[in-house]
């Protein structure tokens, strides 16, 4: 029987690594003075630090924050597959919708978060100074501001499956493409951004599923997906300067 989509989210990511189930959450915490119950965020943790740790943001896509999206399987999964990686994963909610995006609000939200996080970032061990973005589906139009801004602590960012309709970026980006990804418009969109990335020499790591369902790193079970997955943690790691390997 298929899945619908609540069940969908709730599935973990198809890629595991040791150490997943000794992170370390620091969960619930609101990180945005806005008046809001739902504006929460949780932070992954390696199980042993030895030295301070870059971060990684996750940005889910279209969801009212009231559906708590950092508490779905695929960004629980996902924060506990970066704190094994040896980076500090950080899930949160914001404010994007569809098909009423609210963009402005979750712009707010994701500078919000971003000053949270370099703010409180000595109490976990985390590196303010080095900080990467990871944004799926919909919520690939928040990297706009941090991409065209460039602040010196985001020094990388990853796409999964995501709406892309901002410049070429001069900092370094992974793009996953999903070949059978469905949602009206997306790799349209997405292919237009990767020719003009590469059409300006911009530094873009691009990788395709060609079975990819929109979210296939939770519904393609596949060894394409895991060695996407694998690929992207690598990303993260080489351009934050994590310690270890996967």
């Amino acid at each position: 029987m298929a899945k619908t989509p609540a069940e969908m989210v709730m599935m973990p990511v198809v890629y595991r690594l040791p150490g997943m189930e000794t992170a370390r959450v620091v969960s619930n915490l609101t990180y945005s003075d806005v008046d809001n119950p739902h504006l929460l965020m949780d932070v992954y943790l390696p199980a042993v630090m030895s030295e301070r740790a870059p971060v990684v943001v996750l940005i889910h896509g279209g969801s009212k924050p009231e559906y708590r999206a950092k508490d779905w399987g695929v960004f629980k999964s996902w924060g506990r597959l970066i704190a094994a990686s040896g980076m500090v994963g950080v899930a949160f909610t914001h404010r994007m919708d569809y098909p009423e995006p609210f963009l402005e609000e979750a712009t707010a939200d994701l500078t919000h978060a971003l000053a949270y996080v370099r703010t409180n970032a000595e109490s976990w061990n985390a590196d303010s100074d080095r900080v990467g973005l990871m944004a799926f589906s919909a919520g690939g139009p928040l990297l706009a501001g941090p991409m065209s801004e460039r602040p010196s602590f985001i020094r990388c960012a990853a796409t999964l499956y995501a709406f892309l309709g901002m410049q070429p970026s001069t900092i370094p980006m992974f793009v996953a493409r999903a070949g059978q990804d469905a949602v009206p418009g997306l790799n349209t969109a997405m292919d237009q951004f990767i020719a003009a990335s590469l059409a300006a020499n911009a530094p873009v790591t691009v990788v395709n599923h060609p079975a990819g369902e929109h979210g296939f790193d939770m519904m393609n079970d596949d060894d394409r997906s895991r060695e996407i997955i694998r690929g992207l943690l690598a990303f993260f790691q080489t351009h934050l300067r994590a310690s270890f390997s996967t």
